[in-house]
């Protein structure tokens, strides 16, 4: 179980999205980065896991418009960190 707070940010992997996981990250949370954009976020995670750590970033491709597959990621996030 992880001791650290858990956040799930959509629209992680540019913009302002980004810039809330930095923040997040460097405050101690653990992120995940929900987005369809599934390159940008690929790329956002290689850049920021050497920083951060591998355990404490991880990326869901999903659409938060749709809601089975958001309750879905969530539970899997939930899961693995718990």
């Amino acid at each position: 179980m992880s001791e650290s707070p858990v956040a799930i940010v959509t629209g992680g992997a540019q913009g302002l999205g980004a810039a809330i996981c930095i923040e997040l990250l460097k405050t101690g949370y653990k992120v995940c980065i929900a987005d369809v954009q599934e390159e940008k976020a690929k790329e956002f995670l290689k850049e920021q896991q050497p920083v951060y750590g591998k355990e404490n970033i991880i990326t869901s491709f999903c659409d938060v418009t749709k809601e089975s597959d958001f309750k879905g990621k969530t539970m899997q996030i939930y899961q693995q960190y718990t």
